[in-house]
């Protein structure tokens, strides 16, 4: 989870649509991306693969995640915001 907020808090530097002095915490990440349209059509896509992130978490880091398929389903869903944010980035 959190290196996909890295990822997507350095796509919006890289875009200017950030101060590149600020980013953008994880708790508050899914609904800014949702209100502010930061990458335009796929800020909604953004935001929720995001936010099922954050909801797989184990639950003694507040989350509902339990096992070794949630994981995979969490490598799933980071690679999908690292290839839309490593294509911004040119990585």
């Amino acid at each position: 989870m959190l290196i996909s907020s890295h990822y997507i808090n350095a796509a919006l530097h890289y875009t200017g649509r950030l101060r590149s002095d600020k980013d953008i915490k994880h708790n508050k990440l899914s609904g800014v991306l949702k209100r502010e349209e930061y990458f335009d059509e796929n800020s909604i896509k953004i935001s929720e693969l995001f936010r099922e992130l954050e909801e797989m978490r184990p639950s003694q880091v507040y989350g509902t995640g339990k096992n070794g398929n949630t994981a995979k389903l969490a490598k799933s869903i980071y690679l999908q915001i690292k290839e839309f944010c490593g294509e911004i980035l040119n990585v």
